[in-house]
């Protein structure tokens, strides 16, 4: 017996996504990732190369006094770039 989710096939014609669309869902997925994991990323940088890790919740609380939300998006437009290319 095999298991159906809806009476509709996933493949039908108009349900198929054309090349653009699916360039379009990727870039935008792209977009979203690296939105969301930039700031976590550079905490993870400026914690290397020390010679004492103060932890990465130390790090983004003196990321934050020194520059505010500025520092969390350094490099952000050449990894939406590298990504979206």
């Amino acid at each position: 017996e095999k298991f159906v989710l809806s009476s509709r096939s996933i493949n039908s014609p108009r349900e198929k996504m054309n090349d653009l669309q699916h360039f379009l869902a990727g870039s935008a997925a792209g977009a979203a990732s690296a939105l969301l994991l930039n700031p976590l990323s550079a905490m993870k940088y400026r914690t290397w190369g020390r010679d004492v890790n103060r932890g990465v919740i130390a790090e983004a609380v003196i990321m934050w006094r020194k520059g505010g939300s500025k520092p969390f998006f350094y490099g952000l437009l050449p990894t939406l770039t590298r990504d979206d290319a």
